[in-house]
C-alpha cells in the first residue's frame, strides 16, 4: 500500500473535501493504480493505493485533487410527465414543430427552482442525419428554449430510445413544456412516446 498526503487548507480549491466523490473521481479516472481508501485527519486527506503511482498518475492525481470543489451531487427524482403518447411525424425541415407538450408548475415539485432540470426519454426513429429536438418553456413572459438542441442521429429506421436534459432552470408558475423537433436535412423522422422526469441536484 502506498499513500498520498495532501493538505485541506493548502491543497484543495475550497478548502474542503467531499471523501465518497473524491473517491469517485479518482475512480473515475485514466489512474491505473487502484484507490483503497480515503481518509481524512485534520488538515490532511491520505489517499492509499494499492501500489504506487507512475509520474503521469501522480500527475493526474494532483490535478483530481485541484479541481475537487468538495461537495457531492445526489439526483432526486420527482414525478415524471408524458409529453406525447403516440407517433408523430416531424414534416417540417427548418422551422420547429410542436411534438408535444404538457402543462405543471415545476416549484410545486422543486422549490429551489436553480436545482432543477428535466430528463427526456423518448422512442422515436429516423432516416438520415439531421434530426434536431429540443424543449421549449412556454407562458408569461414568452417562450423560453431550455434545453440544447438535441441530435437524434442516423437510427436507420429502427425505433430507439433516447435520452437527453434542459439545462436552463425553469421559471416559478405554470408553464407547458413543449417537445419541439425538426428534420433539418434529414429524410424523415417520427417519435412514438416521449416523457420528462423532474430531476433536482442536490449538493451533499
Amino acid at each position: 500500500m502506498v499513500t498520498y498526503e495532501y493538505s485541506i487548507i493548502n491543497d484543495f480549491p475550497e478548502q474542503r473535501a467531499h471523501i465518497t466523490t473524491l473517491k469517485k473521481a479518482v475512480g473515475a479516472s485514466a489512474i491505473v493504480g487502484d484507490i483503497q481508501s480515503i481518509e481524512r485527519v485534520g488538515d490532511v486527506v491520505s489517499l492509499v493505493f494499492s501500489d504506487g503511482l507512475s509520474n503521469g498518475d501522480k500527475i493526474l492525481l494532483d490535478s483530481i485533487v485541484a479541481a475537487h470543489l468538495g461537495y457531492g451531487v445526489e439526483i432526486v427524482f420527482h414525478a415524471t410527465s408524458k409529453l406525447c403518447n403516440e407517433e408523430v411525424a416531424i414534416t417540417s425541415d427548418q422551422v420547429w414543430q410542436t411534438l408535444g407538450g404538457v402543462v405543471t408548475n415545476i416549484a410545486f415539485f422543486i422549490p429551489d427552482l436553480t436545482t432543477a432540470l428535466g430528463r427526456i426519454t423518448l422512442y422515436g426513429k429516423t432516416t438520415a442525419d439531421g434530426a434536431e429536438l429540443r424543449v421549449v418553456e412556454g407562458g408569461g413572459g414568452g417562450d423560453v428554449v431550455i434545453s440544447d438542441s438535441f441530435a437524434l442521429g442516423d437510427t436507420s429506421t429502427e425505433w430507439v430510445t433516447k435520452k437527453f436534459s434542459t439545462n436552463v432552470p425553469p421559471r416559478g408558475g405554470d408553464y407547458a413544456y413543449r417537445l419541439e423537433g425538426r428534420l433539418n436535412g434529414a429524410t424523415q423522422a417520427s417519435i412514438k412516446f416521449a416523457s420528462m422526469t423532474l430531476l433536482e441536484k442536490k449538493m451533499l
